[in-house]
């Protein structure tokens, strides 16, 4: 019954853990995957007939061409996916599975439903250090097979080593800076000055806080929503929605950054974007924001920017989601 229900729900996001996934304005492709199987064919062509080009075992790396079929799920063998074309660090081109590899940076969550082996990555938590800050915490993953009533058979879920639960998990090829990772994100914080809807007229700030022993405050960015709502018949239609990044109060000017590509909803359906939190996770001293839509009929999304992914000209550059089902 849970293959059912995840092929019908599905549109590109099924890798180990949910870690990519398309948006309807900006496809989201990594630009380098890492093996997760113990090892994988590289084909020449995407199907599983293909002769063989390369044999990539776990951990290897992948450049990542484009999503073959703009990333169209098919079926292999009882696993959903797209095939993706990669180059390898051999220099070798050609196709791969993409159930069998998995983005190198990955947002999750605690009781995530996995499929397939965690990929090998450094695992770390965002967790609440004290009444003011987070921090960000090496941790261990495993997997835990649970019965669902949900889904009426058994599933595997992401597990930690944590007995504190965390806000997010992230992994990565890279290794990170552990520690404060910025002010109280807005996440788990009612009653503060603003709340996260990112709806039109909203002007939110994002900063990178002050870690406990520096004298010098992080950078602080607004996020700000536009938009005009028309009433139409016995609805109220928001149009024309814009989402920027933006710094002002800068001595070399006001920088601004669109990030209305990367989100999108239904047709006759309002935007529904939020702010889930940030704070440093790269600790740049800019700050990094987690950002949630809901663009599918259904399931919605949740976006990782950071800072120090960003092009030159950009403030934030996304580097994974995390797909919900259902919501």
């Amino acid at each position: 019954m849970y293959q059912r229900l995840v092929r019908t729900w599905l549109v590109a996001f099924l890798l180990p853990a949910f870690a990519v996934c398309a948006s309807a304005q900006m496809d989201f492709i990594p630009e380098q995957m890492v093996v997760s199987a113990t090892t994988l064919k590289l084909r020449s062509e995407p199907n599983t007939n293909a002769s063989v080009v390369e044999s990539l075992q776990r951990g290897a790396l992948v450049k990542v061409i484009e999503a073959h079929n703009n990333g169209e799920v098919v079926e292999v063998n009882e696993q959903y996916a797209p095939w993706y074309k990669v180059k390898s660090a051999a220099g070798k081109t050609g196709y791969v599975f993409g159930a069998f590899v998995a983005n190198t940076y990955g947002l999750y969550y605690e009781d995530d439903m996995i499929e397939g082996n965690l990929p090998p990555l450094n695992w770390y938590g965002l967790y609440q250090r004290d009444s003011f800050s987070d921090e960000l915490r090496p941790i261990a993953v495993t997997t835990k097979t649970e019965y669902s009533e949900m889904y009426e058979e058994e599933i595997t879920l992401l597990k930690t080593n944590q007995k504190d639960t965390s806000k997010f998990i992230i992994g990565t090829i890279e290794k990170l800076k552990t520690g404060y990772a910025g002010p109280l994100g807005i996440m788990d914080s009612p009653g503060w000055f603003f709340e996260g809807g990112l709806n039109p007229g909203a002007m939110l700030p994002i900063s990178s806080g002050q870690a406990p022993g520096d004298t010098i405050y992080g950078q602080t960015y607004f996020l700000t929503a536009t938009g005009c709502a028309t009433l139409r018949e016995n609805f109220v239609q928001i149009v024309d929605y814009k989402l920027h990044v933006m710094e002002i109060f800068s001595e070399t000017g006001n920088k601004m950054q669109e990030l209305t590509p990367w989100f999108s909803y239904l047709p006759d359906m309002n935007p529904s974007v939020q702010l889930i939190w940030y704070g440093d996770i790269d600790q740049d001293k800019l700050p990094d924001a987690v950002i949630h839509d809901c663009p599918y009929e259904m399931g919605c999304r949740t976006s990782l920017f950071l800072s120090s992914k960003a092009a030159k000209g950009e403030i934030l550059q996304k580097v994974c989601e995390h797909f919900w089902y259902g919501e």
